[in-house]
């Protein structure tokens, strides 16, 4: 019985890897294998290669269908809950999320979450504040969702105009983070809703300063970071422009694997081009920043008056492994 169910969840596994790689059709039809088999989790994975595919509507097909012969799997009412939510159909939603809550062996504080998200989606921020707990041991298995929740709670309390509540909450949250040794993307974002509430408090403009630049140090993507980071800066002079930059830098392998280097594109609004390779700098990982590279460097258009930063973040690639 173990070993099904070992083989079961590998299968599954192997279908959100799919999903990950953009194969929503390979994927989609080992949900169709699963469900043949008798697996709740075909239907969910027919849901999400919908979802994937941006076919929302399409997506309640499964998930209907799997709610029919599994009415106590909760997480086929979750991803309903979901699907509805993102669709406007905020009562069905909510209906469908108190369905999940009543199954057996649910996820409680799994499904809480997304119903907080939902509500959240729809302005109800108090309501939603509510929802969002931490009443679960935190452990290696659990922290993905910590993490989520806190993020969630931070953003709440800074657009329910209550900025320092977030940041004594930040704080602690990003303390054990980095406790436990952590210090990624996610912990970037613990660090972005920081930033903005620090923003938000008008009276910390250095910490939402130090907090975005190490989000986005360890997410460069990381969207809020960025904005506050605007935010907080000043135009451009009228001989100002805006670059295309282009490097590469080296960053350190994991355990047993070698280092390897990559090139990442942005376009920045400088005075001129080291301004603009310092301005990205903070966009590297911190182990990384000493090797940057400028690659290119091109003044695309005159930016009198736009604000000094970085606008827009380009994608990024692996050029070699830096083989020892």
């Amino acid at each position: 019985m173990a070993r099904k169910k070992d083989r079961l969840k590998g299968r599954f596994s192997r279908g959100l890897d799919l999903l990950e790689a953009g194969e929503v059709d390979a994927a989609f039809e080992l949900g169709r294998e699963l469900e043949a088999e008798g697996h709740p989790e075909g239907y969910e994975l027919q849901a999400l290669a919908y979802v994937r595919s941006g076919e929302l509507e399409q997506a309640l097909i499964p998930l209907e269908r799997g709610i029919v012969h599994e009415p106590l799997a909760w997480a086929l009412h979750q991803l309903r809950a979901n699907a509805l939510s993102d669709l406007g159909k905020q009562y069905d939603a909510v209906e469908a999320f108190r369905r999940a809550l009543d199954c057996p062996d649910v996820d409680e504080v799994a499904v809480y979450y997304n119903a907080a998200v939902s509500l959240a989606s729809y302005g109800h921020l108090e309501e939603a504040l509510e929802r969002v707990c931490f009443r679960f041991p935190y452990n290696e298995q659990t922290r993905e969702l910590h993490v989520l929740s806190g993020r969630l709670r931070l953003s709440m309390l800074t657009h329910l105009k209550r900025p320092q509540a977030a940041l004594r909450e930040a704080r602690a949250l990003i303390t054990r983070e980095t406790c436990f040794g952590y210090l990624d993307a996610a912990c970037g974002g613990l660090f972005a809703e920081q930033a903005l509430a620090a923003w938000a408090a008008k009276r910390s403009p250095e910490i939402a300063r130090e907090s975005a630049l190490e989000a986005v140090g360890l997410d460069r993507s990381e969207p809020v970071a960025r904005w506050v980071l605007l935010e907080l800066s000043e135009p451009v002079s009228p001989t100002g422009s805006l670059y295309r930059i282009e490097i590469s830098s080296v960053r350190p392998g994991g355990r047993g694997e070698s280092d390897r280097r990559f090139a990442a594109s942005f376009r920045v609004v400088a005075e001129c081009p080291p301004e603009a390779l310092e301005l990205v700098r903070h966009f590297e990982p911190a182990a990384a920043r000493e090797s940057i590279a400028l690659a290119e460097c091109t003044a695309l258009e005159p930016a009198a008056g736009r604000v000094r930063g970085v606008h827009t973040v380009g994608p990024e690639w692996c050029l070699e492994s830096e083989a020892a």
